[in-house]
């Protein structure tokens, strides 16, 4: 859900506020009316809230300030084995996320173009709690707390620069550079990465 306020004047500029909600249900299991079935292996809910500020520069470009809260919640087990009456494990990251964006943009079209080229930078800082109470497959019983916080860095580049007939040459490199920490456990490494 969002909604965008363009500004006109000698700086335009728009603002957007935003909120998403994501469930993401990850199974191990098919089961006939008959079987018991066994729980989802990974259900991951997310919930974003945020507000993004843009501003042109120059005629191709633009520039991207954008903070957002979150609260990730992760249900799994810490191995594919486990019986539907085992708990699953939990973690919960709530964090604050500050990002810088540049975007500049010549292609022709929005997919499949012939020719231009586009960039985009991005850093981004994320700072925030993750709190892991374990479920009965985990080998400690203790709830693990500790505060995280991490840069991501990534850019994109695209460029269609040769021209053959029908046929157009180009080329995409995209590169993503992260502090991201390890979790409190591997099984939330993962499903964090």
């Amino acid at each position: 859900l969002s909604a965008r306020i363009d500004f006109a004047g000698p700086l335009p500029f728009s603002i957007e506020p935003n909120m998403v909600f994501n469930r993401w249900d990850y199974f191990t299991s098919f089961a006939t009316f008959f079987e018991d079935v066994q729980p989802s292996f990974i259900v991951i809910n997310e919930r974003f809230g945020g507000l993004r500020f843009r501003f042109p520069v120059r005629s191709q470009g633009k520039l991207e300030l954008s903070t957002d809260f979150a609260v990730i919640n992760d249900d799994y087990y810490q191995t594919p084995s486990f019986l539907a009456t085992d708990t699953a494990d939990r973690t919960r990251i709530t964090a604050g996320i500050a990002d810088l964006k540049y975007e500049r943009n010549t292609l022709n079209r929005k997919q499949f173009a012939k020719k231009g080229t586009f960039l985009s930078i991005q850093a981004k800082y994320l700072r925030g709690d993750e709190i892991t109470i374990p479920g009965s497959t985990f080998t400690s019983i203790d709830t693990l707390n500790a505060q995280r916080e991490w840069l991501v860095g990534k850019l994109k580049y695209i460029n269609y620069f040769q021209k053959m007939g029908r046929l157009r040459i180009g080329m995409m490199g995209e590169a993503v550079a992260s502090t991201q920490p390890f979790m409190r456990n591997h099984v939330s490494t993962l499903i964090a990465a």
